[in-house]
């Protein structure tokens, strides 16, 4: 009877450590990623920054989120479509965004941080980031002019058009023709438009102590690098200058093609016999593709794999080699067959489609031949003996 106590306890421990084992246990990871993680923004000034929740893991998650750390005098929360967030479900290798919101107290001038934090409902996995806030005072004396915008910064790829709304103001007493323009970086293009309107403009007239608005349009290069662009809009009336600083934070683009290695779209394989083609995955963007995984769309009963099956990060311009390999059923008839091969990033994907010729197996050919010849000589057989007849 000790014993067999013995026995079993022993079995419990095995399995509650098996049950523990990391090995078995399901890959878990999340982050939570803003946008920007640096600002400068004006006294009481909006702030608003995409934040994205990302789950990593084999399971879905139920993510709490929280403000680990607020300047004193700050009010900030997570927002989406007006609601405030303070909890959230993430499928596996998913992501959601959210938006971060906040707005400086009209004496916060200088720098401060804030820290965004995010954990999963059982409390075993946690995420931070830090985001910093710098304000900055304008002191804008009479007889100045003024250039404010709502939104300074804006982010995207790369080849996009970015558009901000300035506001011109003259203070001055004059009735005055501003001159405007802007230090792009090399391969940048700017140009100028009245609000409400589509004529392109290099100057503008404003009266004494009156408000305009102009769209500055920045057209971004197809091959910018990611990075922070800072481009001065200046406008001048003789001695009378304003300007401000608007950020671009280029993210870089994503596009990615696969193609095979010799370039033919077609193959051969045999019915039950494994069969490979090299395909190449290459970045054509100019940000890294990432988490690139793959699938097929194959005949039914055939076997299509891939290795490597997965490639974790494709940096720019890179490319790499996957061998695909093809087996048909047994039972697949002599023929041409199509195969779908997907290549799927967290932001890019392409698509291949190859010709499969497909033959059956020689000894299944001398075994048809076979057949026929007994076929034939068994007639053969049944006419000569209705002839004797």
């Amino acid at each position: 009877m000790k014993r067999m106590i013995s026995t079993l306890i022993l079995s419990t421990v095995v399995l509650l450590g098996m049950v523990g084992s990391p090995a078995l246990a399901a890959e878990r990871e999340i982050l939570l990623a803003p946008a920007y993680t640096s600002l400068v923004v004006a006294a009481e000034e909006d702030v608003s920054v995409r934040v994205t929740v990302a789950n990593k893991g084999e399971a879905g998650e139920r993510i709490n989120l929280e403000m680990a750390s607020v300047p004193q005098g700050w009010e900030a929360a997570f927002k989406d479509r007006g609601f405030d967030i303070r909890g959230l479900y993430v499928a596996a290798e998913e992501e959601k965004t959210i938006t971060f919101e906040t707005q400086p107290p009209a004496d916060a001038i200088g720098e401060h941080k804030f820290l965004l934090r995010g954990t999963t409902e059982d409390g075993l996995l946690q995420s931070s980031a830090e985001l910093t806030i710098r304000v900055e005072a304008k002191d804008v004396q009479e007889g100045e002019l003024l250039l404010t915008a709502e939104f300074p910064a804006l982010g995207g790829p790369s080849g996009r058009t970015f558009e901000f709304s300035v506001d011109l103001d003259n203070k001055t007493e004059d009735d005055l023709s501003f001159n405007l323009s802007a230090n792009a970086p090399k391969d940048w293009s700017v140009s100028f438009k009245p609000s409400f309107t589509e004529k392109e403009i290099r100057t503008i007239s404003l009266k004494k102590r009156a408000t305009r608005g102009v769209d500055v349009a920045l057209v971004s290069p197809d091959r910018a690098e990611p990075g922070e662009y800072t481009i001065e809009v200046q406008a001048a009336a003789g001695d009378i200058r304003g300007s401000i600083p608007l950020k671009v934070v280029i993210t870089g683009t994503f596009e990615m093609e696969m193609y095979t290695s010799s370039g033919r779209l077609n193959a051969e394989a045999t019915a039950g016999t494994a069969s490979n083609v090299t395909m190449v995955a290459q970045n054509l963007g100019t940000a890294p593709l990432v988490g690139i995984g793959f699938t097929s769309f194959s005949p039914e009963g055939w076997t299509v794999t891939f290795d490597p099956e997965r490639l974790d990060t494709l940096a720019p311009q890179e490319q790499r080699e996957i061998t695909v390999f093809i087996e048909p059923s047994e039972k697949t008839i002599a023929g041409d067959y199509s195969l779908s091969i997907n290549g799927t990033a967290l932001t890019a994907s392409d698509s291949l489609e190859l010709r499969i010729s497909v033959t059956t197996p020689t000894i299944w050919g001398w075994l048809g031949v076979f057949i026929v010849v007994l076929v034939v000589a068994g007639l053969a057989v049944v006419f000569v003996r209705v002839g004797r007849r």
